[in-house]
């Protein structure tokens, strides 16, 4: 679903539109109402997953003179100027209630101009300032607003026929009056302030008194010529953040990364209330001396408005937090949220990604209405990968479109943040927030990374690479084990019919090795010594049970299925550990090293069957490469047990959201 967001620049008001056609303009039948519009000036229609604006009237597009339609990149805004309106488009996948800190950036009462004699841009000015000084300003000049992105601009002229339409149906509107001390731009003493039709001053007044005249020796705000209204090099944004030297110069704070009440779940860092970095909202303070020219400055910030948000050199106000280490955008209610991480460790192709994706779809749509909970996004545009993938799983109407790709090393999944001086690839985080319905008590965090199984593999873990190193930070540890890469556990299932059990016959069995390494790992980044165990919950998920399951059921396997963990909206203690001792009695017969070295690790693991997809999957030719692949087979799809073992570690870390028996 994507949402059509049409800002009007001359009231400030947002329209959002779900639907195509869209018609914009200002008339009973436009979905989208633009105040100076007269009529329809263009219509939003949708082919596919493509949305495409096609005019009605010659228009203007981000300073450009246009006359055919385009398409609509998704995140992308665009300055629109047709026949006196003037709106920003945008076409974008996230909510409007993720996008309201965007639109609030914007201020329709603060405009700057930019002319190429100047060679930077001057303001802020509102609308009458500028429509008063416009005959005398090169006609070269573009104009946009407050908050808007760098690409966001319209010609000068496309404003004046904006201004003089809006101004000609508001008289009533004085010209802002300015105090001699503020000074903008000098106004020739022979020109009054903001003609618009000779015979029609800008301020009627009584005829005993007339438009006040602008004195020589007093101009109204005149501008110092060694100091510009904010003067910004069309190629460049602020040189105190840009220069070279002073990058070189500049050092982190110093902060110690190993103690402090809270946790940055990119670089796993600690810090105090007091170290958290502010992001510059202004556009003028685009590029930080850490991450660069495409990123806003990062600050210490030392002024705050009446709301208590961070304001910026130039006095916006600032909407979100950044960590002090890594200097990465925190996710929203940072500070004020209890953060729980969850570390998912497995072998390269073991399904951690059809785990995720079914987690989080089992979570929202029964688990948590069972337990009275609402689940939801706490970072919509972060996770909006991992929701995707689970949105394709649950909705593929084909094993091609249920198919999940390998998560690459260097893939989607993955970002460059900074990290002890150095630039550095690390998962991204998925963050979803845990709340009880109708309870004014604040929600749980829950932070879920997507790994590529070979950041599990001996030798990956160095500075350079330290994609896996959140599994010694982690509220709860999972290891996600694949039987079909077992041969052990491959002769119990002879008599399945699966293609995972012919695809994997010729793979090396690593995942023993990588559960040692994880051992390494946490011994060696938390200094614990010989035999010295974590208390940190620990649960080995046994995967792909629709194949074996049915083993249970057999004498060898005990004789009967496993029992229920969640009955009545409760947690029952007494099965989970049931069915724990019977699954690690099966896996000491195939794989007793996964419960040697796991027990070793921690003093409170478990053991949990999860089914990520329920069923079987089927073999399909790959459309694009003729490659014949494994994928789901949608019509099958049905999830087993895939929460029951974050329900037991939130049933220790946070009893009051989960009730057990």
């Amino acid at each position: 679903m994507k949402f059509i967001y049409i800002y009007d620049c001359v009231s400030g008001k947002l329209r959002v539109g779900q639907t195509c056609p869209l018609s914009i303009g200002n008339a009973p039948e436009a979905g989208a109402l633009v105040t100076m519009l007269p009529g329809i000036c263009g219509v939003v229609m949708s082919r596919g997953s493509v949305n495409t604006f096609f005019p009605k009237l010659p228009y203007e597009c981000n300073g450009a003179g246009m006359e055919g339609s385009f398409n609509l990149e998704d995140g992308k805004g665009y300055l629109i100027a047709c026949n006196g309106g003037l709106f920003l488009m945008l076409c974008s996948p996230v909510p409007p209630q993720a996008q309201q800190m965007l639109f609030a950036s914007y201020n329709k009462d603060a405009w700057y101009y930019y002319t190429p004699d100047l060679g930077g841009w001057q303001g802020p000015l509102t609308a009458m300032q500028l429509n008063a000084m416009a005959d005398r300003l090169n006609p070269a000049s573009w104009v946009t607003m407050t908050g808007m992105g760098q690409d966001n601009y319209c010609s000068l002229n496309a404003f004046r026929e904006m201004a003089r339409r809006f101004y000609a149906v508001q008289p009533q509107q004085p010209v802002m009056p300015v105090q001699p001390q503020q000074p903008v731009m000098p106004v020739q003493p022979q020109q009054p302030v903001m003609p618009v039709q000779p015979q029609q001053p800008v301020m009627p007044v009584q005829p005993q008194q007339p438009v006040m005249p602008v004195q020589p020796q007093q101009p109204v705000m005149p501008v110092q010529p060694q100091q510009p209204v904010m003067p910004v090099q069309p190629q460049q944004t602020n040189a105190a953040v840009y220069d070279e030297e002073e990058e070189e110069e500049y050092e982190m704070p110093e902060i110690d990364e190993h103690s402090g009440r809270f946790l940055c779940p990119v670089c796993w860092l600690r810090f105090d209330a007091g170290d958290v970095m502010s992001i510059a909202s202004h556009p003028d303070l685009m590029g930080d001396p850490v991450l660069g020219r495409d990123a806003m400055l990062r600050f210490q910030a030392t002024r705050f408005n009446a709301r208590g948000q961070a304001l910026d050199d130039k006095g916006m106000p600032c909407m979100h937090l950044a960590c002090p280490h890594c200097r990465h955008k925190l996710p929203p209610r940072f500070l004020e949220i209890e953060e729980m991480i969850f570390s998912i460790i497995g072998a390269p192709s073991s399904g951690k990604s059809y785990y995720l994706a079914s987690f989080i779809h089992e979570m929202a749509y029964k688990v948590a209405p069972e337990f009275n909970l609402a689940w939801r996004d706490a970072d919509p545009a972060g996770n909006s990968q991992l929701n995707d993938v689970s949105n394709r799983l649950f909705s593929a109407a084909t094993p091609q479109q249920a198919y999940l790709s390998k998560t690459d090393l260097e893939g989607a999944l993955y970002e460059e943040f900074y990290r002890h001086g150095r630039m550095v690839k690390l998962p991204k985080p998925f963050v979803f927030n845990l709340s009880k319905m109708q309870s004014k008590k604040p929600p749980l965090s829950l932070v879920f990374y997507d790994n590529a199984g070979e950041h599990f593999e001996p030798g990956r873990n160095n500075e350079d690479s330290p994609g896996a190193m959140h599994v010694a930070v982690a509220s709860g540890l999972f290891f996600l084990f694949d039987p079909t890469s077992c041969p052990a556990f491959r002769k119990l299932i002879t008599h399945r019919e699966d293609p995972q059990l012919n695809s994997n016959g010729m793979q090396l069995d690593q995942q023993a090795i990588i559960m040692a390494e994880t051992e390494s790992r946490i011994a060696s980044i938390l200094n614990t010594g010989p035999g010295e165990q974590i208390s940190t919950p620990f649960a080995v998920l046994i995967g792909k049970c629709d194949l074996w399951e049915d083993y249970l059921s057999t004498p060898e396997g005990g004789g009967k299925p496993l029992l229920p963990a969640v009955v009545n909206g409760k947690l029952i203690r007494e099965n989970v550990e049931a069915n724990s001792q019977r699954l690690r009695k099966l896996m000491m017969k195939i794989q007793p090293a996964i419960c040697t070295t796991a027990e070793s690790i921690s003093d409170n693991v478990r053991y949990f069957a999860i089914s990520q997809l329920g069923c079987s999957p089927v073999t399909f030719e790959d459309e694009l490469t003729g490659v014949t692949r494994i994928g789901p087979d949608p019509n099958g799809i049905a999830p087993r047990y895939m929460c029951d073992a974050t329900l037991w570690m939130l049933s220790l870390l946070a009893p009051d959201y989960i009730p057990s028996v």
